[in-house]
């Protein structure tokens, strides 16, 4: 299964490639703005730009929707 992901508001939506179904949504911190994602491999990475000046780099499993990694910057 090929699946990538977009930014809709503060979700993050992971999706099917080949038929464009939904297969998950992981809701992001609001109030932030947001650049990416970028997906390589099994992984999805997105920055997080809070307002307070704070920048995180949030990685998550496209298959399972789990938190890899949160690095702040």
């Amino acid at each position: 299964m090929n699946l990538g992901a977009r930014i809709d508001k503060n979700k993050l939506i992971i999706f099917d490639l080949t038929n464009g179904s939904i297969r998950r949504t992981i809701s992001l911190p609001s109030g932030a703005d947001y650049s990416g994602p970028i997906v390589s491999g099994d992984y999805v990475t997105v920055s997080i730009h809070l307002k307070n000046g704070n920048n995180r780099a949030r990685t998550y499993n496209l298959k399972s929707g789990s938190l890899k990694s949160d690095i702040l910057m």
